[in-house]
């Protein structure tokens, strides 16, 4: 499950993941799938733990967007974190 996780949030959100990073939040959240609704778990988890904020929504306005997208390029590698969008 670990080669989809690392796969699909490299390609949907631009997030290069470790296995440890991977397996910290399979630990927390006990899952047994990765599916959409475990996506966006781990993409809002990873959001607030890098930035404070939560990950941006369709209906969320365009500068809310940016505003989260600028702090996850400025702090992800401050984290631990490789973000390549």
């Amino acid at each position: 499950m670990k080669k989809l996780i690392k796969k699909e949030m490299e390609e949907w959100y631009g997030f290069v993941l470790t296995d440890e990073q991977i397996q910290e939040w399979i630990d927390i959240n006990k899952i047994e799938s990765f599916d959409t609704l475990e996506r966006s778990d781990f993409v809002d988890y990873l959001c607030r733990k890098i930035t404070g904020l939560e990950y941006p929504m369709n209906a969320d306005s365009y500068e809310y967007k940016m505003k989260v997208l600028k702090s996850l390029r400025e702090n992800s590698s401050k984290m631990g974190y490789k973000f390549i969008i």
